[in-house]
């Protein structure tokens, strides 16, 4: 499992703690990224070998391959604003992440399917062993987490997304003209 804590540093000694979890299912876990929102709001992706890591208002509901990427929300009130896998037939990890002030989640990572889900996709097709992938979720009114852009990003050998920025946080616009 991967662990989450949030500390007060201006509390007293043996008070700093304000929020802990652990976060997995019964195989392991490994954190790859996370964000801090201004707001406190923490977002998070990796890997999950677990059948049963916790979902919460899941895009995908259940593990495709032997691993795939989890991207996860953890509100303002501690609670799971969402939870999900991300992946296809074959492994997946989940290596950055970031948001924007929509409350859109970026993030990227490394894909060896040749069925990772795609949406409006630049790269539409696995073009080596591994590719890097870029997904975009966009969370609806009641909570969902809804994939609004996928792609694969790779040529003929190993690709992996290490990191992910946006330039600028206000407003993203994804897809064609």
């Amino acid at each position: 499992d991967i662990f989450v804590a949030k500390n007060n540093p201006n509390a007293k000694i043996g008070e700093q703690i304000v929020f802990s979890t652990y976060l997995g299912g019964t195989a392991n876990e490994t954190l790859g990224g996370m964000a801090v929102g201004p707001n406190g709001d923490i977002y998070l992706t990796g890997t999950t070998l677990s059948a049963n890591f916790p979902t919460e208002n899941p895009a995908q509901t259940a593990l495709d391959g032997t691993m795939d990427a989890f991207v996860v929300w953890i509100n303002t009130s501690q609670k799971l604003g969402y939870s999900t896998y991300l992946g296809g037939a074959k492994d997946e990890t989940g290596v950055g992440i970031t948001f924007n002030s929509k409350n859109e989640i970026f993030v990227t990572g490394g894909t060896e399917s040749t069925d990772f889900p795609t949406v409006h996709p630049f790269q539409s097709a696995s073009a080596g062993r591994q590719d890097a992938f870029l997904a975009m979720y966009n969370p609806s009114l009641s909570g969902t987490a809804t994939l609004v852009y996928s792609t694969y990003l790779g040529g003929s050998g190993w690709d992996i997304g290490r990191g992910i920025a946006l330039a600028d946080r206000k407003s993203v616009r994804v897809g064609k003209e």
